[in-house]
């Protein structure tokens, strides 16, 4: 009871203040613990998400489960996995956030987005080696946004890093994933 109140609140002021998705993210909030097995952890979770994005809904906002890789946290570490979860409790404004961060750091590569596109609602993207903004250490995404432009992706992105010295990697990064989003597109196309 608890956690729908806070959540109808939650809600309720994010689409005040013209927020549209919600991440339900957070590693420490939902690791399972080693006594529950994972199926019985999956459709625990599932009830609960799902009991989630029908409040959400009702606000007009869509939720997104965001995978994180196993350093940070123990419970659906990848795209499949978060899809898996949707599929136990399927909700239109269920979906998932795919964070390229965690995706490169679980291994998982461009044909997850592939598997999975239809599902994703918003995508986070840093830099591998130190979560650091794009074009700092020149990382290529081009293949996780080819993925994205051939699954017709044509929501939102953000950068979520580390930011040193934001008056300059800001601009620089979104830049960089202009120029990137442009190369993937136009390799896609062919």
């Amino acid at each position: 009871a608890r956690t729908r109140a806070w959540a109808a609140t939650t809600f309720a002021r994010a689409r005040a203040v013209g927020i549209a998705v919600v991440v339900f993210g957070s590693g420490g909030a939902r690791s399972r613990p080693d006594s529950l097995m994972e199926d019985a952890a999956r459709t625990a979770f599932a009830t609960l998400a799902a009991e989630l994005a029908d409040l959400a809904a009702s606000a007009g906002l869509v939720l997104a489960i965001e995978p994180l890789q196993r350093a940070e946290c123990n419970f659906i570490n990848t795209l499949d996995d978060a899809a898996d979860v949707i599929a136990r409790a399927p909700r239109p404004n269920l979906g998932i956030l795919a964070d390229l961060f965690h995706m490169r750091r679980e291994g998982e590569g461009p044909e997850s987005i592939t598997r999975n596109g239809r599902l994703i609602r918003h995508v986070h993207v840093a830099e591998l080696a130190t979560r650091s903004a794009p074009g700092v250490d020149g990382d290529d995404f081009r293949p996780w946004l080819a993925a994205l432009t051939g699954v017709g992706y044509d929501r939102t992105m953000s950068l979520e890093c580390g930011w040193r010295d934001f008056a300059r990697e800001a601009p620089a990064g979104l830049a960089t994933m202009r120029r990137q989003w442009a190369e993937a597109g136009a390799a896609a196309a062919g």
